[in-house]
């Protein structure tokens, strides 16, 4: 099973504690410096040694054993990993990572059990890590209990929807759904909310074949959509929308329509068509105001700014890298602005929805 293990930033935390009660030395801080380089390294146990020279020196500081618990952890020393986290777990100064490393080194040691008891431990400590849920549905989905999985996952985005895993998770759930509409939006979410992870190219291949499959054009160039195999094809009058399900499918049956019969160019130029025609639709019939939706007031934000071009080509990245590729060449002004806009308006998921419902 695959284990997605969120290292806590050592330094910055220990540095913090030096102005509170449990204040961290200078000569601490320095020994986590040095295990952060070697972890970095993959060199574990030296990494260790100097975690515990400044565990040494600040007794009181939980971070230290988080730390070398990880190092232990990645060196597949999974007892060792259990038993320095158990010396620390009832502390005050601790959050709900130490109990999702515990549980994955117990999960890992072939005791899910163990595991899925700790993770709830933890939750009882800190009822709104989305960590934990999302750990909780990943042994579930082990254990082929598709349906508690699932709940955990909403549970996970209820408690915190800042946390990617649980939208990883819920894109993949719904990958193979006659309706591709749920698993599109949480892999966009998803690749919006998290960086440079393995499991970031593995939601942009995902989103490609989902939107290749919902996106594509006849013989003669012209459109073809077809995102949802549960559409009714009834166009409702806006005022008529009872919920944001029916808004969706509304919106995207109202893009087809006014879509119909052009011929575009296939790939990212036709997916750019059809999605901004579709943010326009949606905040044309006001849908915005009633069904207040994160990413999509992001989607209208970035068109606003002129850099919905670029934003689909980040989105569709993985889908034709060689074509990307020239067209960065072409464009690599166009891109840099797009990226350094970006880096200033990142995507906060304030407003969610239940996408699920939509299935």
């Amino acid at each position: 099973m695959k284990k997605i293990i969120i290292p806590l930033i050592l330094l910055a935390s220990v540095i913090s504690f030096s102005y509170s009660q449990n204040a961290t030395s200078p000569e601490a801080v320095e020994f986590a410096k040095q295990g952060m380089s070697f972890f970095d390294q993959g060199r574990y146990a030296d990494a260790i040694v100097q975690y515990k020279k400044g565990r040494a020196l600040a007794p009181k500081n939980s971070l230290f054993s988080y730390e070398i618990a990880l190092s232990y952890f990645s060196m597949k020393n999974y007892p060792s990993c259990i038993a320095t986290l158990d010396s620390v777990i009832s502390r005050t100064d601790i959050n709900s990572q130490f109990f999702q490393l515990m549980g994955d080194a117990y999960d890992m040691s072939g005791k899910p059990d163990s595991a899925m008891a700790v993770f709830k431990m933890g939750m009882l400590r800190f009822p709104k890590a989305a960590d934990l849920s999302m750990e909780c549905g990943v042994l579930e989905y082990a254990k082929k209990n598709y349906k508690a999985a699932h709940a955990y996952w909403l549970e996970g985005l209820g408690k915190d929807p800042s946390f990617a895993d649980n939208y990883y998770h819920l894109a993949r759930f719904y990958a193979d759904s006659a309706n591709r509409i749920p698993a599109i939006l949480y892999s966009e979410i998803y690749l919006n909310l998290t960086r440079n992870t393995a499991q970031v190219a593995e939601i942009n291949k995902l989103f490609c074949t989902l939107i290749g499959k919902s996106i594509h054009l006849s013989v003669d160039s012209t459109l073809i959509l077809n995102f949802s195999g549960n559409s009714s094809g009834k166009i409702l009058a806006a005022d008529s929308v009872k919920d944001f399900c029916q808004a969706l499918n509304n919106t995207f049956q109202l893009t087809g329509l006014l879509l119909q019969g052009k011929k575009m160019k296939a790939g990212v130029d036709a997916v750019t068509a059809v999605r901004e025609a579709f943010i326009k639709v949606w905040f044309e019939q006001k849908y915005n105001l009633r069904f207040r939706f994160s990413l999509f007031d992001f989607e209208k934000q970035v068109l606003d700014a002129g850099h919905y071009y670029s934003y689909n080509q980040w989105l569709m990245i993985k889908c034709n890298m060689f074509e990307f590729q020239r067209w960065f060449e072409e464009n690599k002004n166009t891109y840099t602005l797009f990226v350094e806009w970006y880096k200033g308006h990142l995507f906060k998921n304030l407003y969610p929805q239940d996408i699920f419902l939509c299935r």
